[in-house]
């Protein structure tokens, strides 16, 4: 947001800031109009950020000129309406590509990354340019596509037509194309919005916290807003749809949802939720006299304390150190274990090699020593570290059955739903930070929290620095060793009627670690076996159908890591997954149905994908629910039916989706096909002509002819090609509207027609 030339002009981050948080918007505004909001310091983590962004564009540069393209580069510091003549001079001339392009049109500019010239008809001649841009992320998210497209349109401005494709070049070295059809008429209307918000005499915003405050240079001062005005966010584990449907109903204050009336309602919040809030509000708003608070809760069977084993003189305290920075998918840098009375373990790793290593060299020593303490346990503070291990395991195809083992038999044990379910503190947060004030005295040293360690660790990167690693090895260590001061604290206030986490519960489950054994035996001496004595040239397509072999079933792992992550989770953070549906409560008992019981239940207001004829499961145990029968999301109503045979269903209960699909008979088939590539028996040469990438093998066609005779039609001449393929298979490509779909359709209702069987996989 800037003025120039007497007129007020805005950019794609003006825009997704608006999306993003209005009140932003209104105090940038304010800003450029010379009134005075203070902003915070200079925040190293985003500085990290743009340095690490200025990397990305330069490496995606010298690729592109490695490649043989020559860049032009618009100069940066000359006046805005110099830059813009100079890029619409470099695309008349037909530049390459343009680096750092000024953009204007109407109110709006922009700094295009790149435009990169492709063949095709505009303006400027037989050719035109595409938008380019460069991003750290791992995929491509709603504001780089609301940027591209809005480039799209200044770009058209200068050559008569849309970019044919905008692409994002990622941090993980892949490109996404998008279509600017898909975008523009939505940025356009976006774009009305801003400039009408902007044009109001008054715009009436308030602070909310949201995603954007994590970007924002304003954050400090909303904070400070905050604090003086007693806002509801200050209450831990607040929700803003949450604080919305408060503040509707009149509370609008920390004090004022404390003085709540027990028994008290608000509209779209379920009484359980409520009555949670307000008395975490009670707490901290007793807490303001300088005493921290604390209250112990009831909590149902195996929840709270009941989660904690007996402790063991074996026991671990883990905790991991990852940059989601780094190219292709974040660094998980730093392992670190500790365990009573030992040296502190750190599996450290700079590269994806490293790390391979470092989580192998982390995992066997867990092993080995679990087994030399079979009562002995993994502790840990929240989900990160257990996540962290399944996206290692996964991304590196390693240690899978160690770490399947260790979660199927409860070996680690996350202290953060401990703290969450049996206790209520009157600290505006629960993170480790927060709960070790009540345990420990504070920290020394100058990383201090997790966004530290990654900044440090970058400095690391870039200096090679090896005392930087000490001190992140410190950190480490002392989040290592507080989560053990926490166990040993928890284990003080523990009530004495709480049951142990009882491990025979969860034992080995032999049977499953048997044929779970046997099945990595099989498919590493099938992978083995596609290589033996491959032609060279076969090697790649080999490796590929190796790895195809171990797709389905590291397709649904997580799915089931879902599922058993949804037992551990609390109704208030269900209500807040998407995919599961939380806070049941069943009207009277179930009515029997043929042979069927039919149970309804109410739940509160909320999102869910779960709808009538789906298939749940109970999210507290991951069995099956029934059927949806009837599903009222306005009335938050809705009917399961289930079979006599497997029982009444509970009074209460969350559900989660359906258990992943059972894929026995893909993997089957997956496994025949590696076969006959091992026997090199030739069974079903036209999957392999696919994975080869080879040319289509055609009876009584020359090879490199066309398909199709000239002049003629396309569903004729595509029928009979494919009853002329020897073993082989045919594409049909084309841009959306070509006609692929309706083409395929006719030639497989003509191939029927001659008797052929013709299957169809398809959504």
């Amino acid at each position: 947001m800037r003025h120039y030339q007497g007129k007020l002009l805005l950019s794609a981050g003006d825009l997704n800031t608006f999306l993003g948080c209005q009140h932003a918007t209104a105090l940038a505004f304010r800003v450029l109009n010379g009134e005075r909001v203070p902003k915070g310091p200079p925040d190293a983590t985003m500085e990290l950020v743009q340095r690490r962004g200025l990397q990305h564009e330069a490496g995606y540069r010298r690729q592109l000129e490695e490649g043989g393209r020559v860049v032009v580069e618009i100069p940066d510091g000359r006046d805005l309406e110099v830059r813009v003549v100079a890029t619409s001079k470099a695309m008349r001339q037909g530049a390459d590509v343009i680096f750092q392009g000024a953009l204007a049109r109407g109110g709006w500019h922009g700094f295009a990354d790149f435009l990169v010239r492709v063949e095709g008809h505009s303006d400027l001649g037989d050719w035109c340019y595409e938008v380019v841009d460069t991003k750290l992320a791992g995929c491509a998210k709603a504001s780089h596509a609301l940027q591209l497209a809005l480039y799209a349109d200044l770009v058209e401005a200068v050559q008569g037509a849309s970019p044919p494709a905008l692409r994002v070049m990622l941090g993980t070295g892949r490109e996404e194309m998008l279509r600017p059809a898909d975008f523009v008429h939505y940025t356009r209307l976006a774009g009305r919005r801003l400039e009408e918000f902007l044009a109001q005499p008054e715009r009436e915003t308030t602070a909310e916290p949201c995603q954007h405050c994590s970007l924002c240079d304003f954050s400090d001062h909303c904070k400070a807003e905050w604090e003086a005005t007693d806002h509801l966010s200050l209450v831990a584990n607040m929700r803003g749809a949450q604080a919305r449907k408060l503040r509707a109903a009149g509370v609008t204050t920390v004090a004022a949802l404390a003085e709540l009336p027990m028994g008290s309602t608000v509209p779209g919040l379920a009484g359980e939720t409520l009555g949670k809030l307000r008395a975490q509000a009670a707490l901290q708003v007793l807490a303001r006299d300088g005493q921290r608070r604390l209250e112990l809760l009831a909590s149902p069977p195996g929840r709270g304390f009941s989660r904690m084993p007996p402790p063991d003189r074996g026991d671990v305290f883990f905790d991991m150190e990852g940059d989601p920075l780094f190219p292709d998918g974040g660094l998980e840098y730093l392992l670190g274990l500790h365990v009573v009375g030992r040296d502190f373990l750190a599996f450290w790793a700079h590269d994806r090699a490293q790390e391979k290593r470092a989580f192998e060299g982390c995992m066997d020593w867990l092993t080995t020593h679990l087994a030399r303490h079979p009562a002995a346990h993994v502790y840990h503070y929240n989900h990160y570290e257990t996540t962290a291990l399944k996206r290692l395991a996964m991304r590196h195809g390693t240690r899978e059955a160690a770490l399947d083992d260790m979660l199927r038999r409860h070996r680690f044990v996350d202290l953060y739903c401990v703290v969450r379910e049996q206790l209520r503190i009157s600290e505006p947060r629960y993170s480790l930070k927060n709960v070790e004030k009540f345990f420990r005295d504070g920290r020394d040293g100058d990383v201090e929290t997790a966004a530290d360690s990654i900044v440090a660790y970058e400095r690391y990167c870039d200096t090679g620095d090896v005392k930087i690693l000490s001190e992140i090895e410190a950190y480490n260590k002392i989040d290592c060793v507080s989560t053990g001061e926490l166990r040993d604290w928890l284990l003080q206030l523990r009530l004495a009627d709480a049951t142990w986490f009882d491990p025979t519960i969860a034992g080995p489950d032999v049977e499953a670690e048997e044929r779970q054994r046997a099945a990595e035996v099989e498919r590493a001496e099938m992978a083995a076996q596609l290589m033996i004595d491959a032609p060279e040239a076969d090697l790649p397509y080999r490796a590929l159908v190796a790895e195809l072999c171990e797709f389905h079933r590291r397709e649904q792992k997580p799915q089931w890591w879902a599922m058993f992550d949804r037992m551990t989770r609390e109704d208030d953070e269900l209500i807040d997954d998407a995919e599961s549906l939380g806070g049941l409560v069943s009207e009277g008992g179930s009515m029997p149905d043929k042979r069927s019981l039919l149970r309804t239940y109410r739940f509160p207001p909320q999102e869910t994908k779960l709808r009538r004829d789906d298939q749940p499961t109970i999210a507290a145990t991951g069995e099956a629910a029934g059927t949806i029968a009837e599903f009222d999301a306005e009335a938050g109503r809705l009917v399961l039916r289930r079979g006599k045979a497997k029982g009444d269903l509970p009074a209460r209960l969350n559900l989660g989706p359906g258990r992943p699909v059972e894929d026995k008979v893909l993997r089957g088939a997956v496994r025949r096909f590696a076969q006959a590539i091992i026997r090199g028996d030739g069974r079903f040469n036209a999957i392999a002509s696919i994975l080869r990438r080879e040319a289509p093998r055609l009876t009584g066609y020359a090879a490199g002819s066309p398909i199709l005779a000239p002049g003629e039609d396309a569903v004729t001449g595509t029928a009979r090609a494919v009853t002329a393929l020897d073993r082989s298979h045919l594409f049909i490509q084309g841009p959306p509207g070509s006609g692929k779909t309706y083409t395929a359709s006719r030639v497989a209702v003509a191939l029927m027609r001659q008797g052929k069987r013709v299957g169809v996989a398809s959504h």
